[in-house]
């Protein structure tokens, strides 16, 4: 697998990140900094940027993760990056969320992200948990998958069975 491009946040960058920008340059991948407003289009696929905001704090790297909407078609995705409850919260009163096929669940399922008034606005279908088996932070946590089991939301969770597909086929949405 290779990565093509990189989109991080317009943001002051952390040491952790300055040394993957560093390996990155020595690869054929390009560096490509978003902020809310932006938006990418390849063919029919449309990524608007949400967060973070210009006048957004940087003071925590998580909660100036960069927020995004796919769209294909009638399909779309929320993907969250690793947002916090105070990203969230902040993301929520742009008012620029809507209804979404699918949720990629923020900050790896931590009991403080997700919240139930985040989750009444995006009313996922279905919800992605990005989680190593056994992680040391205990995520999933249980309080998080019982408000995102009464928003009635599917489900799926790489600690489950490593990596997801998502496909979107003759107006169907696949999961494996």
């Amino acid at each position: 697998l290779s990565v093509n491009q990189l989109i991080l946040p317009k943001r002051e960058e952390s040491s952790e990140i300055l040394a993957m920008i560093g390996m990155v340059m020595l690869s054929e991948t390009t560096v490509m900094y978003a902020a809310k407003g932006d938006q990418i289009r390849v063919g029919e696929v449309v990524m608007n940027v949400l967060h973070p905001t210009s006048d957004y704090p940087a003071g925590n790297a998580n909660d100036a993760s960069l927020a995004t909407e796919v769209y294909y078609r009638e399909f779309s995705a929320l993907l969250t990056g690793d947002l916090e409850a105070a990203g969230e919260q902040h993301l929520a009163k742009q008012e620029a969320l809507s209804a979404y096929n699918v949720l990629k669940v923020a900050h790896h399922g931590s009991k403080n992200s997700t919240l139930e008034e985040f989750l009444e606005i995006t009313e996922p279908q279905i919800s992605i948990i990005m989680a190593g088996v056994a992680n040391r932070y205990g995520h999933p946590h249980q309080e998080l998958l019982e408000r995102l089991e009464a928003a009635g939301s599917v489900i799926r969770g790489t600690y489950d069975g490593g990596g997801i597909t998502i496909k979107y086929q003759k107006g169907r949405l696949l999961i494996a």
